[in-house]
């Protein structure tokens, strides 16, 4: 394999490290370790990887701010940040994904749960939401995949990697009605029936803080009760 995927595990326990590093050396990929976020940070600077793996629990940077940092490092914007976090706190998965994660699994973590999100993470880094390089519009809404943002007539706003999928995907079928479901299996890559719906509601509602004029009353992103959400300009 000329280019492994390369996994940087961010996480003070010494026995969850060495699991999830066998777990990703022995089928995955390639992964290096490290216990605290100063040490995660350098270590992405010498080397970006593909995936990072961050606990929220660390020793010495908050782990919401270990993320922040993180995307602003060369190649940071393009790595996939994976929480993990003991804590169950509704509040603290928001608070990482608005950080830039991209996603999260709750300690302890189930190791067959981990396999999948890791080979779902692989297929979407292989399978861009756009095709090819061209930019989408829709109405005053230009999504530009070489700054990866959003450009309108008030200005430009960068979007995360999740964020940028997410919009590139829904604004390549505008008007149609995207199932939480749908967006888990051909955003993420995630298989049939997992992932959390969650995942998808906590990405709209960032996009929304971003892009809408009013987020609680949105008037492009907007939701259908009980069957998901799509892109509808307001003039439509």
């Amino acid at each position: 394999m000329l280019n492994p995927f390369s996994v940087l595990i961010i996480d003070d326990d010494p026995a969850h490290r060495r699991l999830v590093s066998e777990v990703i050396s022995g089928q995955l990929g390639r992964a290096r370790a490290e216990e605290t976020g100063a040490g995660g940070l350098d270590s992405f600077l010498t080397e970006p990887a593909d995936l990072v793996m961050l606990d929220l629990g660390l020793p010495d940077l908050d782990g919401f701010e270990v993320c922040r940092r993180l995307r602003l490092l060369p190649g940071g914007a393009d790595t996939f940040i994976l929480l993990l976090s003991g804590r169950r706190d509704l509040a603290d998965r928001v608070a990482g994904l608005h950080a830039g994660a991209d996603d999260y699994l709750v300690k302890p973590i189930d190791l067959y749960e981990l396999s999948l999100r890791v080979k779902a993470i692989q297929r979407r880094k292989g399978r861009p939401a756009t095709d090819g390089s061209a930019a989408l519009q829709v109405a005053s809404w230009r999504l530009d995949p070489a700054s990866r943002s959003l450009k309108r007539a008030d200005g430009e706003v960068s979007l995360t990697p999740a964020e940028f999928q997410l919009l590139a995907y829904m604004m390549a079928r505008p008007a149609t009605i995207c199932s939480s479901e749908q967006l888990l299996q051909d955003v993420w890559h995630y298989p049939a029936r997992t992932g959390s719906p969650d995942l998808v509601r906590f990405h709209v509602r960032n996009l929304r803080k971003k892009l809408e004029p009013d987020p609680e009353q949105p008037q492009w992103l907007v939701s259908v009760p009980h069957h998901g959400y799509k892109i509808q300009p307001p003039s439509a």
